[in-house]
């Protein structure tokens, strides 16, 4: 945790809405390298997530281990990522009532760990600073931010809090970057493309893809008594639970308005019914699910042109960390917030933005929707080798860079953007 001498408590608190991945992230975060006080605000009653499970490659795992979580993960006899060439993905043909056929492994340069989502949040959670104090049963509504910066939240139980930093970390359906994006539009002031309500829907508010996917757990052990032979056991190395996601696609149905519930049930002879037809391991592998399985609507954002106004910014779990670091930086007071946060904009809304449109490509191809490679002819060795080459691309990311680099650029543009931390200071403090 950060230790300092002689460096005065910020002139600010931090207000973060959400309490999921990305929150506890940035919480941690700030703990480490600041003294900055936090406030954790989450509309649950106690701070969580939602999900079965996540994959760990090199450069999150180098944001893990910064953070201190390799403590923990040893604790908990999760398994460390290592520096080997490993099979991270196998696609396989198995639209077939036949054994399908194997066409492509994604082999990386380093192996990657499943996670367990309510792990690394227990993990965070170990890991808040004594400065983070949390707020369960606080669902934002909307901010107001008065002249000299500061914001006053709104909850939906009718109480109010302060605060000189406020970050939505909560979600695709984001209160506060819903507010964001309407205080903008009062004010006249949204980008020229958002002006019209069309292009204001698909920048701002949450696009469905036109694909649900169902979720579910199942026994290892009871796959391996039905399947000995099963691709998935043959792979599996440790644990004892299987993550299942089984996507269903309708291509004419993306970008439609999806009046349903987001999260739903459906019964295993429903998912079973979407493969029908397909080869048996698909079969057997469903026949180990519950009798009710989650469906969820996956929805994406667009093209977002902006991500922070003024005192207020928008975080996903990738960018946590670097606001974190920007934010803990001892030249950033009260009147140099908003160049901070314009530097996070400048650093990671582009990539964010094309990482976002490179995962709905990367999503087409491995249903053979981009017009690439249909997936039928398995001797097309050309065709082939294109499609697979470029879902390798769109992976790269995961394992190239670092995130400490990523940090000295920033740090290098604070401090040519901010050089006399003396004339920056503020008698403010809120």
């Amino acid at each position: 945790m950060y230790t300092s001498m002689s460096s005065p408590t910020r002139e600010f608190r931090v207000a973060i809405c959400g309490g999921g991945i990305c929150g506890l992230t940035l919480a941690v975060t700030l703990g480490k390298y600041s003294d900055i006080p936090i406030d954790i605000y989450e509309s649950a009653t106690e701070l969580g997530t939602v999900g079965l499970g996540l994959v760990v490659f090199k450069r999150t795992w180098e944001i893990l281990r910064t953070l201190g979580l390799d403590a923990g993960m040893n604790k908990r006899c999760i398994p460390i990522p290592t520096e080997n060439k490993t099979a991270a993905a196998i696609i396989r043909l198995s639209e077939q009532p036949t054994v399908g056929e194997e066409i492509f492994r994604l082999i990386t340069p380093y192996s990657p760990i499943s996670l367990a989502r309510t792990d690394l949040v227990d993990m965070l959670k170990e890991l808040l600073p004594q400065t983070c104090m949390i707020h369960t049963s606080k669902r934002l509504t909307s901010y107001t931010q008065s002249s000299n910066g500061s914001i006053t939240l709104n909850f939906a139980d009718g109480s109010i809090a302060m605060a000189g930093v406020l970050i939505g970390a909560d979600g695709i359906r984001s209160a506060v970057r819903d507010t964001m994006f309407k205080l903008l539009q009062k004010q006249n002031e949204l980008p020229g493309q958002l002006r019209s309500p069309e292009g204001f829907r698909k920048a701002v508010e949450p696009i469905w893809t036109g694909t649900r996917v169902y979720r579910g757990l199942i026994s290892a052990e009871k796959l391996r008594k039905i399947y000995p032979e099963h691709t998935i056991i043959s792979g599996l190395t440790c644990g004892t639970l299987i993550n299942i996601l089984a996507f269903v696609t309708e291509l004419d149905k993306e970008g439609m308005p999806f009046g349903e519930k987001w999260v739903s049930e459906a019964s295993k002879e429903d998912v079973m019914e979407h493969f029908k037809g397909w080869e048996p391991q698909i079969k057997e592998m469903f026949q180990c699910l519950d009798s009710i399985v989650p469906c969820w609507a996956v929805h994406t954002m667009g093209h977002l042109p902006l991500c922070v106004s003024d005192h207020v910014a928008i975080a996903g779990d990738a960018d946590a960390y670097m606001l974190g670091r920007i934010l803990s930086h001892q030249f950033i007071s009260p009147k140099t917030i908003p160049l901070a946060l314009r530097i996070y904009q400048d650093l990671r809304l582009s990539l964010v933005n094309d990482i976002v449109a490179s995962a709905t490509e990367a999503g087409l191809m491995y249903e053979f929707n981009s017009g690439i490679y249909h997936g039928r002819d398995i001797a097309d060795e050309k065709k082939v080798k294109q499609w697979a080459d470029k879902i390798y691309i769109k992976w790269q990311f995961q394992w190239t860079g670092s995130p400490e680099e990523d940090w000295e650029e920033a740090k290098r543009r604070i401090e040519e953007m901010i050089p006399d931390i003396g004339t920056q200071r503020s008698d403010e403090k809120y």
